[in-house]
């Protein structure tokens, strides 16, 4: 090859090589571009799924105090009176937990109460309906929207329980008249007036009556002890004073139903024979105990009288949890108390709500 051929051939590279580096230049430039038009939506998408956590996290939270507001209200709304106490509930537990939830754009709420009833019109339970709105505001997606809404409901329900005291286990073995009756525990507790009792069973009847009624599950039963002083059979007064035809009505729910106003307390048993008065206010009155699978009726203790608490002294169906429980009364009759706690004995349990059957909840629900 002669010598201008070489010159020739070697300066065509030379002249290829600008061109190959400005079209890297050109390629570097295009990557660069590109890139900035994809981080865009890239922090939109990073930036919208911070915001959607928050929210899920928010209404996560909301839910559960919903869900605890509408538990709360149902457990007051026992009946068509009571609709404003469980609106009440709903709006203190609502109010208290909105205080601790994170920052919203404002949380309202709104509570309804409803009766249930079936096609016969025969009530059901009683619903209590919780439903919260909210906005949460967004940070990353601000340039869309400036809040995320939010929105939760909560049902909860009282079913209607059907409560029996079991006539078949009746007992009493006393000179005295006896009639026990159920009511419902006044809300601020006491005594209920005597509109409020209901009879169940009465030791001067050759027969007695039946005796189903209908509750809330959170309502508190309570049961009364009505003696009257040789009712059945004259005897002269009893060891306590009092004298024939004198009537005591003991009451389950007080803390003591002997040493209260209706029982036998400082005045009525001014010697504190046997210790039954304020001076160590024992309960001489009544036993409870749990009847158990078998169906073995428990025997009450005898002799004694006691300081300890009463179990299942005003239950609630809540309460029994389907257990049946068997009530043993003494009357402080008799010229010698033995305190047998035989005077007047039956048996209770609650059944299925609405009349349903035995595994239907007993206690207050939700149910969405």
């Amino acid at each position: 090859m002669s010598i201008s051929a070489l010159a020739t051939a070697s300066r065509g590279p030379r002249r290829g090589a600008p061109w190959s580096a400005a079209m890297l230049r050109a390629r570097r430039g295009a990557v660069a571009m590109s890139f900035s038009v994809l981080m865009v939506p890239m922090t939109l998408a990073v930036g919208g799924a911070i915001d959607y956590t928050h929210t899920v996290q928010f209404r996560t939270q909301l839910q559960g105090v919903v869900d605890s507001a509408a538990l709360s209200a149902a457990t007051v709304y026992v009946s068509t009176s009571t609709s404003a106490a469980a609106t009440t509930t709903s709006a203190n537990y609502m109010n208290a937990g909105i205080a601790s939830l994170p920052a919203s754009s404002g949380v309202t709420f709104t509570t309804t109460p409803t009766v249930l009833t079936d096609s016969a019109g025969q009530t059901t339970g009683y619903q209590v309906v919780v439903t919260a709105k909210a906005s949460m505001p967004t940070t990353f997606l601000g340039s869309i929207m400036s809040t995320i809404p939010v929105s939760v409901t909560a049902t909860a329900l009282n079913p209607v329980i059907y409560a029996n005291p079991t006539a078949g286990n009746f007992k009493s073995s006393a000179w005295d008249a006896n009639k026990l009756y159920w009511y419902i525990v006044p809300s601020g507790g006491g005594i209920p007036p005597s509109s409020a009792l209901h009879l169940m069973f009465d030791n001067t009847l050759a027969s007695q009556p039946s005796v189903s009624f209908q509750v809330a599950a959170s309502q508190q039963i309570g049961f009364a002890l009505q003696n009257t002083t040789g009712g059945k059979q004259s005897y002269g007064n009893n060891q306590y004073g009092s004298t024939p035809g004198t009537t005591h009505t003991f009451y389950s729910n007080l803390s003591n139903p002997t040493n209260s106003a209706n029982g036998y307390n400082a005045t009525d048993n001014r010697h504190n024979v046997n210790g039954v008065n304020g001076a160590n206010g024992n309960n001489c009155t009544l036993q409870t105990a749990v009847i158990p699978s078998s169906g073995v009726l428990p025997t009450p203790q005898s002799g004694t009288c006691f300081n300890t608490p009463i179990a299942y002294a005003a239950p609630s169906c809540t309460k029994l949890a389907g257990k049946s429980i068997f009530y043993s009364w003494n009357d402080m009759g008799g010229s010698i108390d033995d305190k047998d706690y035989n005077d007047a004995q039956f048996s209770f349990s609650c059944g299925g709500a609405g009349g349903g059957s035995a595994t239907t909840p007993t206690t207050v629900v939700l149910t969405n």
